[in-house]
């Protein structure tokens, strides 16, 4: 996860309600302060009975995305061209309508979540091109069965890098340290968080303060290696220099 110089973090806006007065200020703020900002879309912020943005028709697909990405657009001044699908439900007709809308990357795949995907897709673990979108899978790998994690390695399979991994100790491995042999095997890693791993809200394992701090340790061991951060608008731009600079 290289970039040069200043860090940027790449932060996803959801559905058009959370766009509204009080929250335009703020994201604008981070806009402001070199964060890229990707559309994310939960099909019940606009009324649906379920949250799969897979099972809607293409066209109902369209309009929320676009719609999602012209308000966030209007509220930043810049327009959106990151996306991810809430709860990863994206399917090849997904895929095609980020196309046609002009998305540059999609970061929607994650090997948990393959109901709606063939597994030649949904199984990738590094960037990829796909109908002129750079994808971002979420990384994922197996742990090494002759060490301290042997009895996760077997029992967790495949393990991703995502707060969830990072918060969870299992079968006398502790979460920092699956993530880490992660983080460590790849050239390169796709991360994925919610803010509320960061906090008490959900009251989750490992959240809140003990997560900030193993989130902080993770960082230090990286910058010791000479890792960069890049946001997901840089993919492609390295995909073309097939990944030489990570």
């Amino acid at each position: 996860m290289r970039c040069g110089g200043s860090t940027r973090r790449f932060l996803e806006v959801r559905s058009s309600p959370l766009i509204e007065s009080p929250w335009k200020r703020p994201i604008c703020s981070l806009n402001s302060r070199r964060h890229e900002i990707g559309v994310h879309v939960h099909p019940r912020e606009f009324g649906h009975e379920h949250d799969q943005l897979a099972e809607l028709p293409p066209d109902r697909q369209r309009e929320l995305i676009a719609q999602t990405r012209f308000e966030i657009a209007d509220a930043v001044g810049t327009e959106p061209v990151s996306f991810r699908a809430g709860r990863h439900s994206a399917s090849r007709e997904t895929l095609r309508v980020l196309a046609n809308l002009g998305f540059a990357v999609d970061a929607s795949l994650n090997v948990r979540y393959d109901e709606y995907l063939p597994k030649d897709i949904s199984e990738r673990s590094e960037p990829f091109e796909l109908n002129g979108i750079t994808e971002i899978p979420v990384t994922h790998g197996e742990l090494p069965t002759m060490s301290r994690c042997g009895v996760r390695a077997l029992a967790e399979r495949p393990v991703t890098t995502t707060a969830a991994t990072l918060r969870a100790d299992r079968w006398g491995c502790r979460g920092l340290t699956a993530f880490m042999h992660l983080a460590k095997t790849f050239k390169f890693i796709s991360f994925y968080m919610h803010p509320y791993d960061a906090t008490n809200y959900h009251d989750l394992e490992n959240c809140g303060e003990m997560y900030r701090e193993r989130m902080e340790k993770v960082i230090e061991r990286l910058d010791n290696n000479s890792v960069q951060f890049v946001t997901a608008e840089n993919i492609s731009d390295l995909m073309d220099d097939g990944f030489d600079n990570i």
